[in-house]
């Protein structure tokens, strides 16, 4: 498949800085392969996706180089609080439990959606588990983001 996407302000972060304040991206199956201004589709007969991007940013990815999903069912619940203190709570987790591998998968999806939508491409996560690593706990957070990743590889 191909897909023109049309009038982005776009920062391509290449060696040169090259940055363009309206420019088509031209991208066959999973390769961008022209990046400019008023760019020609191929007239090859090739179904073409056309995508208004006029008044949105294109640029490559955000990497999130620390995260931890196990912490993100505490969001707003410590506000304000030192450090030292939060860590208390956050490492072991608040409820004292092992969480369970639906707890786990969840978790995981909801900060991976979140950063999605945030541009961020890439994470890696330090999903500790405590009090005790299983098995199931480390395969759901693996399943998690292998599912998220296959859903995204659907939408364009």
């Amino acid at each position: 498949m191909t897909i023109l996407i049309r009038g982005a302000r776009v920062l391509t972060l290449d060696d040169e800085n090259s940055e363009y304040e309206s420019a088509d991206i031209l991208i066959e199956g999973s390769k961008i392969v022209a990046i400019g201004p008023d760019l020609t589709p191929p007239g090859n007969g090739a179904e073409i996706e056309v995508i208004d991007a006029r008044g949105k940013l294109v640029m490559p990815g955000l990497v999130n180089a620390h995260f931890h999903s196990s912490g993100n069912f505490m969001k707003g619940a410590l506000d304000d609080t030192p450090l030292e203190i939060f860590m208390l709570y956050e490492v072991p987790p608040v409820t004292g439990q092992v969480p369970s591998p639906r707890h786990n998968y969840v978790r995981t999806v909801l900060g991976a959606m979140e950063m999605l939508k945030r541009g961020v491409t890439a994470v890696q996560d330090d999903a500790y588990h405590v009090p005790d690593v299983t098995k199931d706990g480390i395969d759901s957070n693996h399943a998690s983001v292998c599912r998220l990743r296959n859903a995204c590889a659907c939408l364009h």
